[in-house]
């Protein structure tokens, strides 16, 4: 049975061990709030959900603030996409200051795609931390 990718993508804090965690229905990765990154390499984890096998990698985020973090970052997401390259795409994106996307992810983002080409068929956005009581206007200002 072929095992299908899930490369789950994002900048350090954005919530990408902890939406792992959700797709595995286990707490497999270590996921906690903190100054510092908590997941400094790839790692993944095998699953079947219903009849399909599945790899599921957490990775490091992309933006760090020490550009070595960043180089050995780069080279822990090469890694997933050598085991996976048409891996299913997972990019979760945090809302800040005012219920936005924040810039250092929009970069993240686009310097990732540039890197990699996503297909667009293959690739699945995740926005975190939304106000609970403000989702209405987030769905109609998205359409």
């Amino acid at each position: 049975m072929a095992t299908t990718g899930i490369i789950i993508l994002g900048n350090s804090g954005a919530g990408k061990s902890f939406l792992a965690n959700v797709i595995l229905g286990e707490e497999a990765f270590k996921h906690e709030t903190r100054m510092n990154a908590c997941t400094l390499t790839t790692e993944y984890r095998a699953a079947r959900i219903g009849d399909k096998q599945y790899a599921v990698y957490n990775i490091p985020g992309l933006i760090e603030a020490d550009q070595d973090r960043i180089n050995l970052n780069i080279r822990e997401i090469d890694a997933a996409f050598i085991g996976h390259p048409t891996a299913v795409i997972v990019f979760v994106l945090g809302v800040g200051n005012g219920g936005r996307i924040g810039n250092e992810d929009i970069v993240a983002f686009n310097a990732i795609n540039k890197a990699y080409r996503f297909d667009e068929k293959s690739i699945i956005f995740v926005i975190n931390q939304l106000d609970k009581d403000k989702v209405n206007d987030y769905k109609s200002s998205a359409k």
